[in-house]
């Protein structure tokens, strides 16, 4: 087992235990069913990713860059409605929506602009989070 696979198990080990929180933390449940959908996409990616370079570039770069973008959006929208501020949703299908499509566009070829899109979208969504989660941050956590 090579490093990225230990990764992608210990994500998916925490999607279990993130379904096994679900049962417990009731009030939570959807936040952390989101949280669970986070660890498991993202662990689903890390696999895709250490498949390379043997792999389909376009499973192996376009679909494991589209899922970590899908990821974060999930884990963004968890941190939203453990916070209880109202998800963005549009903002979060226009950024998994047109992000993924924009990332097959560009195609496999094309590894630096897939590179920048997908970081791209990352930080967007990591930004949007913070900018939309400090005040509901402070007030939970002072």
């Amino acid at each position: 087992m090579n490093l990225p696979q230990i990764v992608a198990l210990q994500l998916v080990l925490y999607a279990v235990l993130w379904m096994l929180c679900a049962f417990v933390m009731v009030v939570e449940r959807r936040a952390v069913r989101h949280y669970m959908a986070y660890s498991l996409i993202s662990g689903v990616s890390v696999l895709l990713i250490s498949w390379r370079p043997d792999g389909p570039q376009w499973v192996t770069h376009t679909l494991a860059s589209v899922l970590d973008v899908v990821g974060l959006v999930a884990a963004r929208r968890g941190a939203e409605l453990f916070l209880h501020t109202k998800p963005r949703d549009g903002e979060h299908a226009a950024i998994a929506v047109v992000g993924s499509a924009a990332l097959f566009l560009i195609g496999t070829d094309d590894s630096s602009n897939r590179v920048a899109l997908a970081a791209a979208l990352a930080a967007a969504v990591m930004v949007g989070a913070a900018v939309h989660g400090w005040t509901p941050m402070r007030r939970e956590f002072g």
